[in-house]
């Protein structure tokens, strides 16, 4: 007997945009949707770390650089089991190995 197995491609979507963009965008989001105090969490792919920030006031008083490109794959509101609910931005910052592998 000869077991076969089908391909199936799926592209994942990334948006290229600064990081002060991408700050910008989530503000205008959380404060359109009254949610100022939702907790964001900024998760970047490859080295796996997460940033945390308790609110939009938070995350606006740190210093992002302008001219710094990510990839943004996903910006989603998740919520636990215990009723906690946060949006998770998952990015990652290899725009610029991207762009030095199509010269």
């Amino acid at each position: 007997m000869k077991l076969q197995y089908g391909y199936t491609k799926k592209e994942v979507k990334q948006y290229k945009m600064s990081m002060s963009c991408l700050i910008l965008t989530i503000a205008q989001h959380l404060i359109q949707a009254d949610e100022e105090d939702m907790e964001i969490r900024l998760t970047e792919c490859f080295s796996g770390s997460v940033e945390r920030y308790d609110c939009v006031r938070s995350l606006l008083s740190q210093d992002w650089p302008p001219n710094y490109e990510v990839n943004v794959y996903a910006i989603r509101e998740i919520q636990n089991a215990d009723k906690h609910r946060y949006l998770n931005v998952v990015f990652a910052d290899n725009v610029q190995d991207e762009d030095e592998l199509l010269k």
